[in-house]
């Protein structure tokens, strides 16, 4: 039973299905839930967030190699592109936290609670994401940071001896470059925040007042913690900490940030 509960693919939960969960939860943020975080389903967004951050990661080091590639037979400059595969996993996070809000504020008691309309619903999430709709703003900083980062793997080309080095030796040395990682830990959260968002700020005549929560940062910074439980009014109040549902713009990790609001009750 618990294991189909902790599946990460499966249907939002009860509350009282969240209840089973709820000292395995505790195990493992290391403290009580409060009354509020009971209604997030930790395990579930946890395992979402950490496996998107390996996926995109992954499809920023497939794409590396195939950047490589390309500029030693065309002769070129390297030159990173935003993918499918890095822009997929953020779809995801984004429907999960449209769905997710709409389950916590069920829970809360805000049972008039709608999911919003989807914007580009018929389009390709290569395209909603890349040229339109509620994250686009996000392919477009990645396709930033990949910029940097294609400077930085063309600067260890230049260091490597091509003539002679296998190209499994090259492949494993461009692999070597630091970057990817921290591009996708900056995309992750912010992706899933604009989902609850867009929930939230449909049913923030219903939803009532909002708690800010750092449950889902395992290293919370001090201006995070210091921000942690305290409660707002409503939607639109809470935004002055967490705008556009985060991250934090004054957490000391920046978009790394997990921060997010939960609903405390109808209005």
């Amino acid at each position: 039973m618990l294991d189909q509960l902790l599946e990460p693919t499966g249907p939002s939960l009860s509350a009282a299905d969240l209840e089973l969960t709820r000292a395995l939860t505790e195990r493992t943020i290391g403290r009580e839930l409060r009354p509020a975080e009971r209604r997030i389903d930790v395990l579930r967004l946890d395992r979402a967030l950490e496996q998107a951050k390996k996926d995109v990661y992954a499809a920023i080091l497939l794409e590396q190699r195939r950047a490589a590639r390309r500029a030693l037979r065309n002769g070129t400059h390297v030159r990173l592109q935003v993918t499918r595969g890095m822009l997929l996993p953020l779809e995801r996070l984004f429907r999960l936290g449209r769905e997710e809000a709409l389950a916590e504020l069920r829970r809360a008691g805000v049972t008039q609670a709608r999911a919003p309309v989807r914007q580009y619903a018929h389009a390709h999430p290569h395209k909603r994401l890349a040229h339109g709709g509620a994250l686009s703003f996000l392919a477009q900083r990645i396709r930033d940071d990949l910029h940097k980062l294609s400077r930085k793997v063309e600067g260890e080309m230049v260091t490597l001896d091509l003539s002679e080095a296998s190209s499994l030796a090259i492949a494993r040395a461009l692999l070597r470059v630091p970057g990817g990682k921290d591009i996708a830990s900056r995309v992750i959260s912010t992706a899933m925040d604009r989902g609850f968002a867009q929930t939230f700020e449909e049913n923030k005549e219903l939803a009532g007042a909002f708690e800010y929560t750092a449950v889902l940062d395992g290293a919370t910074c001090d201006p995070c913690d210091e921000l942690d439980g305290t409660e707002y009014e409503s939607w639109d109040a809470i935004q002055d900490v967490l705008p556009d549902g985060g991250p934090n713009p004054e957490c000391e990790g920046g978009d790394r940030c997990r921060c997010r609001a939960v609903p405390l009750g109808a209005a």
